[in-house]
């Protein structure tokens, strides 16, 4: 009960309402009209010995008056008629001040009451508010504690990065080139260490309207210049230029016809119209076992094995062609022992593979010794009908299987089985939604109707500072870096699209 409660139930035990005020007064004016009081000591009346009865009249009413005898000594003590009034006045004044002091007691010890209330209210909300603070402190702690995680978790993913994937250096085998509109070219990313197997590199444009690029093979679609940019898992990034010109109308060699002898070396270049390009300019021979290309690929290099005559042709990505006679003499040495040590062993990065009609793919080759500069390889097509290929680039023309064979200068060989299905009419994840925690990583798959094939399954991600990319070509691995949501997207190369949102926590 509040204070203020208590002294009002007091103070209305006391409270005379005007009813009770009017019927005092009646009552008073009548008893003075009754005893025809005037002032203090007036003698009311007297007997017939001449004493005298006096009332006295205070401020304080008396109950009970004295009365003297004029003819004796002797007190007489006479009890008056009081009146009502004044009896009621007398009894409200003294409940009145025993009102007064019982409402000063009863608020002393209300106040002490309260004092005692309002400490243990004030004990318990210090309680309750040190167990508030105490929570929201273990809140805040925990908070701190996730945060502290999250951060450090993502310090120490920089740190597991830069132990994980040793890669210190990296550059791309062109820092600038041309091609044709509609032609597609090669980019080979070159790892220091050389051996490293985290391989894995992320491949920007500047203006894919220009030139897009996936998995380092880029594709010219308007005229104009744009940068690619390949970035290691572990942020280190190789640029090339490329610019992207009108495909050539015509194609000339720079000779028609040339005499040499066994043993000599001749070299061929190729000229196309101003304002054009073609990246792409392979050159061939008819007869390989009298002339033998050392170098096929934008400049045509060749050696004279034996006497006779061959032809080597060079052609552009749009099919234009240009011819030289070369006519090997008897006198001179066949030189061609030069290069039966220069390399021991050819691999190829796949054995076997499936792509899509009208996709192309890549294949890439590595030599041992693997800084060998005779690093010249004849491409093959078992049936060309079905897969064609132009300095390791495969194209899928109609569905079956055919074997692609890479051949050294010094007769080296390796092969890739490919077998070209139907494009794709639709992808779908492994997985709709994942959820990882900071410093977890996932994979995801892609899935393809049957009879159908894509070797270019390109992932992204929405946002790298959330999900970083560790896999990025036909599986999908990622890894979580910071608490929030990301989308992880796989693309097919006739552009079929499936996304799966990740949440990290």
């Amino acid at each position: 009960m509040k204070i203020m409660d208590k002294k009002h139930q007091v103070t209305s035990m006391f409270k005379l309402n005007d009813d009770e005020i009017e019927s005092l007064k009646t009552e008073y004016m009548a008893s003075e009209n009754d005893e025809k009081q005037t002032t203090n000591d007036i003698p009311i009346k007297s007997d017939t010995n001449d004493n005298y009865e006096y009332e006295s009249f205070d401020p304080i009413p008396q109950a009970h008056l004295l009365t003297y005898d004029s003819k004796s000594s002797s007190e007489k003590k006479t009890i008056n008629k009081v009146p009502k009034i004044v009896i009621i006045l007398t009894a409200c004044l003294i409940s009145l001040i025993l009102g007064i002091i019982l409402t000063l007691i009863f608020l002393t010890n209300s106040t002490e009451d309260d004092k005692n209330i309002s400490a243990v209210f004030d004990i318990e909300s210090f309680e309750i508010s040190s167990e508030t603070s105490e929570s929201e402190a273990d809140k805040n702690s925990e908070a701190s504690e996730v945060s502290q995680t999250s951060e450090m978790s993502e310090d120490s993913h920089d740190a597991v990065v830069n132990e994980m994937y040793d890669i210190t250096g990296m550059r791309l085998n062109k820092t600038e080139f041309s091609i044709g509109k509609g032609e597609v070219a090669n980019l080979t990313p070159i790892f220091t260490p050389s051996d490293t197997e985290n391989t894995i590199v992320t491949w920007t444009s500047s203006d894919s309207s220009i030139v897009d690029v996936s998995n380092g093979l880029v594709i010219g679609y308007e005229t104009g210049t744009a940068t690619i940019t390949a970035e290691t898992i572990n942020g280190i990034t190789a640029e090339c230029i490329v610019t992207v010109k009108n495909a050539p109308s015509e194609l000339t060699l720079s000779d028609d016809t040339i005499t040499v002898n066994v043993g000599e070396k001749y070299s061929l270049t190729s000229v196309l119209p101003d304002g054009t390009a073609s990246e792409s300019r392979v050159y061939s021979t008819s007869d390989s076992s009298i002339i033998k290309m050392t170098r096929n690929y934008w400049q045509g290099e060749f050696i004279a094995l034996k006497a006779g005559v061959a032809y080597v042709t060079v052609k552009t990505y749009n099919g234009l062609e240009a011819k030289c006679k070369v006519i090997v003499n008897e006198s001179g040495e066949n030189n061609l022992m030069d290069y039966s040590d220069a390399i021991t062993e050819i691999k190829l990065n796949k054995g076997d593979i499936s792509i899509g009609k009208g996709e192309i793919a890549n294949l890439i080759p590595s030599l041992e010794p693997s800084d060998t500069e005779n690093n010249i390889i004849t491409w093959t097509s078992s049936d060309t009908s079905i897969v064609d290929v132009s300095t390791g680039m495969i194209t899928g023309i109609n569905n079956g299987t055919a074997t692609i064979t890479a051949e050294t200068i010094n007769g080296k060989t390796a092969e890739c089985i490919v077998t070209v299905k139907d494009e794709p009419s639709s992808v779908k994840l492994s997985d709709e939604t994942v959820t990882i925690k900071v410093g977890e990583s996932y994979s995801l798959t892609a899935v393809l109707p049957e009879g159908s094939a894509s070797e270019s399954r390109v992932y992204s991600t929405s946002d790298s500072s959330i999900v970083k990319m560790t896999r990025n070509y036909w599986q999908g691995e990622f890894i979580g870096l910071k608490t929030g949501v990301a989308y992880v997207t796989v693309k097919t190369y006739n552009g079929m699209e499936s996304t799966c949102k990740i949440i990290v926590e």
